[in-house]
């Protein structure tokens, strides 16, 4: 299985990336993804893919994740997506699939539209540059400039949550944006579909999760540069996102025979 990504020249304050995931004929290729912060609009022609045993085919969005997913998948041979930055897909597609998480939603399209172009050239061409500019082209359709202004507050939150390396929380930024918590709070839920407090907890996870998978240092220092409390803080919270200690989880990233190829696509 190859992985490649490609960074958006378009609306790069909302896309995170294009992603291209080929495989190369084992039948029962396996992803665990911790949960993430992220939402995908992903095309899964012909014989589609198992999201946490779930079969899905066709496009769909895949929301924000509180828990690790399993994808599984048997025999295919090409899935591609775009992946967006938690406030990112709120302006291209209506609120009620935005805002669904830990799931899958369908995308309708009409018969003939550009939809179909990209699920036929998906497989018919070895050119990923083709299929991320239809992609491109695909995103900019559905863009909505009136819904942007909503992402403001949640964009400038994720990138205090997730940049910070001291203890931080929503509560601390509602002085900053000039609005009350419940406002804040609103917002959030509208545009992610969690609570502001859930998402200061995800970014935090992830925080520590990036530093335990792509460096050495010891538990105490993540922990702290993360913004937990304390040791055991970080431990319950880890465990409650996971289901395994930081130990536990660096040991067995440790052990895997699974190469990790990105901190978001553990091979575990």
């Amino acid at each position: 299985m190859q992985y490649s990504i490609y960074k958006p020249d378009i609306f790069q304050d909302l896309i995170d990336c294009f992603w291209v995931l080929d495989f190369n004929g084992d039948d029962n290729e396996k992803i665990y993804t911790p949960a993430n912060q992220y939402q995908n609009i992903v095309f899964a022609p012909y014989n589609g893919y198992i999201h946490n045993r779930r079969n899905v085919k066709g496009v769909v969005v895949e929301g924000i994740s509180q828990y690790t997913t399993e994808y599984n998948y048997i025999n295919a041979n090409r899935v591609v997506g775009i992946r967006f930055l938690p406030h990112g897909l709120y302006p291209f597609l209506d609120k009620n699939v935005v805002n669904k998480v830990n799931c899958t939603t369908e995308l309708p399209h009409k018969r003939g539209s550009l939809v179909n172009l990209i699920v036929k050239e998906i497989n018919n061409t070895n050119s990923h540059a083709r299929i991320v500019e239809l992609l491109s082209y695909y995103i900019s359709e559905l863009y909505c400039s009136n819904r942007y202004s909503k992402t403001e507050s949640i964009k400038y939150a994720y990138r205090y949550l997730r940049d910070d390396n001291i203890e931080t929380s929503i509560s601390d930024l509602t002085e900053y944006l000039a609005c009350s918590y419940s406002t804040l709070g609103r917002y959030f839920k509208e545009v992610t579909g969690l609570s502001a407090k859930t998402f200061e907890r995800l970014i935090k996870f992830r925080k520590s999760l990036c530093s335990i998978t792509c460096n050495s240092d010891n538990l105490t220092t993540i922990g702290n540069c993360a913004g937990y409390y304390d040791q055991s803080h970080f431990i319950r919270e880890f465990e409650s996102f996971t289901s395994y200690s930081p130990k536990d989880y660096r040991l067995l990233l440790t052990k895997s025979n699974r190469p990790v190829i990105n901190y978001n696509f553990n091979l575990i």
